[in-house]
């Protein structure tokens, strides 16, 4: 832990016999005062594939929040912390959080039906499976999932964070004070593995000479790039522009 964090150690994490994880035997976790789940260290693995330990960081504890005891998080130590110790990526969520208002949120939610989307949404997670469409999801009036549903399953989320009932943000005095629209990449499985490895790789400070290093806003563009995009329509998906607010947008999240 200390090799990961700053200020924090072993035994900062509780042992519970609650939210355990399939594989491990025990479970130990970093909380605030209030309860709120920083992280979750699991250990004493059963698998047959080896002996190995997961760590989970809850997207709490890279928040602003005022419910966050570790912020900020050195975000560098626990990258480079991570490649000492020779970690593996097995999920990873990247967002870009839009809070000047540059999204055209209606035009989003009319870009994304059905009869449309596959000319204004480029997406390697929109592609037809088993002969059926990947078709964009609507959730609960304001959020869509592009993606196939599912935890296993790599996405991209649209929602106005304003609108989401997580991290308590209707709470005296943690209410947001303006509109936030984010974009939520979610990166399982192989993907995970693959292009986990590649961004510890470019963000660490270790990184070798000739290295493509980045920063880490410009690496969470870049995978963005990778797979999600909002599109002009034209004859060919591949060599579609981007939207201009959209390349707008992510000239910002490189800043």
């Amino acid at each position: 832990m200390q090799t990961l964090f700053i200020g924090i150690s072993a035994d900062d994490f509780r042992p519970t016999k609650k939210k355990k994880q399939k594989w491990y035997r025990s479970t130990r976790l970093l909380t605030t005062t209030n309860g709120d789940v920083l992280a979750a260290f699991h250990s004493d693995s059963t698998s047959t594939f080896g002996r190995r330990n997961l760590l989970q960081i809850h997207g709490l504890a890279f928040s602003r929040s005022s419910l966050n005891a570790l912020r900020p998080l050195d975000l560098q130590k626990l990258i480079d912390g991570a490649n000492e110790l020779d970690a593996h990526v097995s999920e990873i969520d990247l967002v870009i959080d839009d809070t000047a208002g540059v999204t055209p949120v209606a035009q989003i939610y009319e870009q994304s039906l059905p009869h449309r989307y596959k000319d204004f949404i480029r997406s390697t997670f929109l592609k037809d499976y088993r002969g059926k469409p990947t078709e964009p999801e609507f959730y609960g009036g304001t959020s869509i999932y592009y993606g196939r549903h599912g935890r296993s399953y790599c996405k991209v989320l649209f929602y106005p964070k304003h609108l989401c009932p997580n991290q308590r943000i209707y709470e005296p005095g943690n209410q947001l004070k303006y509109n936030w629209i984010r974009y939520e990449l979610k990166l399982r499985g192989t993907a995970a593995l693959r292009q986990g490895a590649e961004l510890l790789s470019k963000v660490s400070s270790l990184a070798t000479f000739g290295c493509n290093s980045m920063t880490m806003q410009e690496a969470v563009v870049d995978l963005f790039g990778k797979h999600f995009a909002y599109v002009i329509p034209g004859p060919r998906s591949s060599r579609r522009k981007l939207q201009p607010w959209w390349s707008e947008l992510l000239r910002r999240a490189t800043l």
